[in-house]
């Protein structure tokens, strides 16, 4: 099973196939993104991105595969209480404990000796591996607490990887260490600058995944007509330098990338009533959490040196929240057998609160690109002119103080006061010719 996803199962139905590499599954050349997606009958679709909580693009799995008893799959023409969906509606029902005590043990090894190096890492002089180790570990068990009553099913699933990520440079690290310094600038400072690039930027940085799942389910048999049961899913994922989740970038550096992590919690409560013969009520309720995050490494403003390295707080982070999904949901569906006639009537309510917080280029974004002519090759150009901010952003709501050192180069202090969020890029003659 790859990745240990159970969603992936549906790739074995007719007409279905990967969505590019998202980690999606494609109905009839349908977007993923209109995909249904639940667990128990309860909606495990995020809101914001339409795919299943936790993001396959993101985190490993949500809901370990030992959790799963069975899954359907309705690829079309599926019923109106599926509604939300214009692809392919998939519904995973979780195991149950029986009246016989029952369990299993695993654990998956992936190991360094199996791996072959990186040949581009090798290319560039750096003989270290992109996944060093792997282990999926855990186990379930299930049993009765009262017989013929109450039943109990748990799990654990841990996922650990150990998987560095490289940052290489079009520019070797030999021609890096040679660049003269403008006289401005002492042996020391042009010496700490370029360490500064080869080995506070460039290089294998620790990448190590760490993820944990729980569930717990209860069974409670009231009697012949009512069955009742609820199960609690707690799912952490941390993985430091885990943003850019790229084995290897070329021309950027570690201070661009951050940590990622998620924490999911779903809770799902279902009553199913035999009312007669031909007569099913389903009642179910779901309290769910779906909080992705992302810190950074370093401060802004983003700097990239053309062919080089970038550093400095990369675009897109920090993103204390994006998103943290609460979601509420009643429904109810009535069912009634007449012959080979099934009516069925009901209501779905979805009650879901999103924060979002993710200020794109909100610390700035300079470019170096060697736009002008140097006055010698291999020292510095003509001195940059700093950015300006845009007319009609005055008063004080908002004030930020930002001072960077160009490397190997002077000292740029940059004030600004605005008045609401801008982004403000500025493009600035080459650091290093």
């Amino acid at each position: 099973m790859v990745a240990r996803r159970w969603e992936n199962f549906v790739l074995l139905t007719p007409a279905v196939t990967t969505d590019g590499t998202s980690g999606l599954s494609s109905f009839r050349g349908i977007s993923g993104l209109y995909n249904g997606n639940s667990v128990d009958g309860a909606n495990n679709t995020q809101a914001f991105f339409s795919e299943a909580r936790g993001r396959a693009i993101i985190v490993s799995y949500v809901y370990s595969p030992d959790s799963i008893r069975e899954f359907e799959v309705s690829a079309s023409n599926y019923s109106a209480e599926f509604g939300q969906a214009a692809g392919g509606v998939v519904n995973a029902v979780t195991k149950s404990g029986t009246n016989n005590l029952h369990g299993d043990l695993f654990w998956n090894l992936r190991y360094p000796d199996l791996n072959a190096l990186d040949p581009l890492g090798k290319s560039k002089g750096i003989f270290t591996q992109t996944v060093h180790q792997q282990n999926q570990f855990g186990g379930s068990v299930g049993t009765s607490i009262i017989k013929d009553k109450l039943f109990f099913f748990g799990t654990y699933d841990g996922f650990r990887k150990v998987n560095p990520i490289l940052y290489t440079s079009t520019t070797p690290t030999t021609t890096i260490n040679s660049f003269a310094c403008p006289t401005a600038v002492t042996a020391t400072q042009c010496t700490n600058a370029k360490t500064f690039i080869t080995t506070g930027l460039l290089g294998a940085y620790p990448r190590d995944l760490k993820q944990d799942v729980f569930l717990g389910k209860l069974d409670y048999q009231l009697n012949q007509t009512n069955h009742l049961s609820a199960v609690f899913n707690w799912q952490n994922w941390a993985e430091p330098d885990g943003y850019n989740t790229a084995p290897t970038v070329n021309n950027g550096g570690v201070t661009q990338n951050g940590n990622g992590g998620t924490h999911e919690r779903f809770f799902i409560a279902n009553w199913n009533t035999t009312i007669s013969t031909n007569k099913v009520n389903e009642f179910r309720f779901q309290w769910g959490r779906d909080f992705e995050f992302d810190s950074t490494n370093g401060p802004g403003p983003s700097a990239a040196l053309l062919n080089i390295a970038s550093y400095g707080e990369t675009s897109a982070l920090p993103r204390p929240a994006f998103p943290d999904e609460h979601r509420l949901q009643l429904s109810d569906n009535f069912s009634i057998v007449k012959g080979a006639h099934v009516l069925k009537m009901g209501a779905d309510v979805n009650l879901i609160h999103e924060v979002l917080v993710n200020l794109f280029q909100g610390d700035g974004n300079y470019q170096y690109n060697g736009t002008s002519v140097a006055t010698i090759p291999g020292t510095l150009g003509p001195p940059p002119t700093p950015p300006t901010v845009p007319a009609g952003f005055t008063g004080l709501a908002s004030h930020r103080s930002m001072t960077r050192s160009r490397i190997l180069g002077r000292m740029i202090s940059i004030t600004t006061t605005l008045a609401r969020t801008s982004k403000i890029r500025g493009k600035c003659d080459p650091i290093l010719r």
